[in-house]
Parts: structure tokens; sequence; C-alpha cells
């Protein structure tokens, strides 16, 4: 809350015990603003009290995109940009019925410090109250404009995240796709579409939908399990115990593995023909580097990151929605874990 305060006024996302729901944590969204440098006033919501979640509106209207439309548009977006200057290309982001705006396609600008200069028409008010969103999170927990800011920081990258559409009564966290370039170094662009694969479940198709068989605390508490024994145990007995497919860290298909720093895979209870091999620079087939986007949630956010990875549990070969969590051991060493599928609720 203290970062957002310092850019002025901003969005916190976080999770917090509910008094009102017998002190369950909940996820939880509060404004900050900082009032003459010294403090800053705050008020919050949960999520049983309203929407908390800023991205949850999708518009779908028009030709469905896949990510070399995404790509293009994103790119086109910032050459527009660098040829007319910001002031220009930001009143053209903003209109509604703008060159920028096509349906599921819409251009978002931030500063390097998070703050909102241009959103979607449903989302104007980030932009026109310079909302600072640098400490806002999707409903998985994923820090999505500290994620994109960073990539952009490095040239630019994809970043998967989740947005929440109510499908017949049912909650249904859409995988979405972004991605995001830098125009200088002062400012950067993304644009986002929901993942083609799962697009139909927007529509009400949840047929084939693979649905998550835990929770986001309970893959955070598997983590914290498996570091709180291996800083006790030592490395060499935790990595034995995290290799092994019948041991203390698999329930199911959530279990952990563990990689070193640079990004070598360690131990893996399942995926055995990738250990001792290199995936720091691993690009997924949509070209997200996987590692890098967990490192970096790992080192600056939250821990939390998606991926879209085969289901090794079960030896398929189809991509799936995944999310990540992970946590250092000590500076040499990390350990993760993922839970596979699309969050439903009834």
């Amino acid at each position: 809350m203290a970062e957002t305060a310092r850019f002025g006024r901003g969005f916190v996302s976080y999770d917090y015990p509910n008094p009102k729901s017998n002190a369950i944590a909940e996820a939880k969204l509060t404004v900050v603003e900082d009032v003459d440098g010294t403090y800053y006033v705050a008020a919050g919501f949960f999520e049983s009290e309203g929407d908390v979640f800023p991205s949850t509106v999708l518009n779908l209207t028009g030709e469905e995109a896949d990510t070399a439309d995404l790509v293009a548009f994103v790119k086109e977006a910032v050459t527009y940009a660098r040829a007319n200057g910001r002031e220009a290309a930001l009143a053209s982001f903003n209109a509604a019925d703008g060159p920028f705006s096509r349906g599921e396609l819409a251009v978002m600008a931030f500063d390097f410090n998070g703050t909102g200069l241009a959103a979607p028409p449903y989302a104007r008010e980030v932009s026109s109250n310079r909302i600072n969103l640098i400490n806002y999170q999707d409903p998985d927990g994923v820090n999505t404009i500290r994620g994109m800011r960073d990539l952009s920081r490095r040239g630019g990258g994809f970043l998967y995240t989740v947005a929440k559409a109510t499908v017949n009564g049912t909650e249904v966290y859409q995988p979405k796709i972004n991605y995001a370039e830098p125009v200088d170094g002062e400012w950067w662009l993304f644009s986002g579409i929901v993942d083609p694969v799962y697009a139909g479940a927007a529509a009400g198709n949840l047929t084939g939908l693979p649905v998550r068989n835990s929770s986001r605390f309970e893959l955070y508490d598997q983590v914290q399990r498996a570091v709180d024994y291996a800083r006790a145990n030592g490395k060499e007995k935790a990595l034995a115990a995290i290799d092994d497919p019948k041991g203390p860290f698999v329930r199911g298909d959530l279990f952990v593995w563990a990689e070193s720093t640079d990004g070598t895979l360690l131990a893996d209870p399942f995926w055995k023909e990738g250990i001792g091999k290199n995936y720091l620079d691993f690009a997924d087939t949509n070209g997200m580097q996987v590692t890098r986007v967990g490192l970096d949630a790992m080192r600056n956010g939250t821990g939390f990151s998606h991926a879209l990875f085969v289901d090794t549990t079960t030896n398929s070969s189809a991509l799936v929605p995944k999310l990540v969590y992970q946590k250092a051991v000590d500076e040499t060493w990390w350990i993760g874990s993922g839970i596979y599928g699309v969050e439903v609720k009834e």
C-alpha cells in the first residue's frame, strides 16, 4: 500500500481474513491515495461484498483473435505511438470508437511505475483517474501489471492471467493471453485475449473444460510445507523426498518440484527426463518464457504465475492452464508446485 501511495492513487489486491465470514481469508481490493507524502488514506472491500477484479469485464464482440493477431495489434499500436507521440497516441487509445478498440482487442497503456494511461472502454476510470495498478492481482493472485511491466523492461513478451466470467450462474475463470511491449523508456502497452482454446466457456460451453482439483491456498500450503522441510533437513534429503512419486509431497496432481535459481531442474517426481536440464530460456508454444516469468513472480511479486503446460502426472501431450506457486529455499534454489485446469465456482 505504501508503494502504491507513492505513485498517488491506486488499487492493491491481497487476501485478508474477513470478520464477516468467520475470519476466512478472502480476496480484497483496497484503494489507497497519498495525502501529503507522509501518510495515505485507504478503504477496501472483500470479494463477497462486490467485484474486486477490474479486469473481469470481457469484451468478446467482433471476430475472435488469436495470438498472432494479438502480437500484430500491439506492435501496430507501439509503432503508432512512436510515430505520433504520446499525447496523440493516448487520445487514440482511449477513444471508445477509435482505431485501437477492436472488440476483444484494445490497448492498455501504463508508465513504468504502473500508473494507467490508457484503458479500453470498459475500464476508462483507470486512465481518467490515473490509477496505479502495480500491486493489482488477478483472481489467482498473479501480479498482472508488475509482471508485464517487468517483461516490457526486457523488451516485451507474453504473460498469462485469468478473468472471471459468469456463465449461467456459474463463475468461470477464463485463461487470458496478454502481450506487452515498451514504447520507450517511459511507458509501455499491452493487450489481451481469452485463450482461443477456452473461448467457448464464455459463451456457456463448459464441455471438456479441465477443472481444478485444488485451491490456490492448498497450492501455497504444499510449497510452504516442502520449503520448511528443506530448510530443516537439508538440500540432499529434501531433493530425494521431492523426487519420490510416492513421497510426502505428492497428492494426486498436486506435487512439488525443485529448480536452481539459474533454471536447472533439480528434482521432479514425474518428469525424470527433465532433471539436470536448464529451462531458463524455455518458451512455450505461444512464446511465453515460463521460467523467467515464474522467477520474476517469485522475486518481485506474490510468487504466483500462470503457465500452459502438459499434465506430467497423466503423460498427456495436451497443454493445460496451470497456476504455479514458487518460493525460494535459499539464494541458490527454489521449490514450486502447480494446479492444473480452470477454476469453476457454482
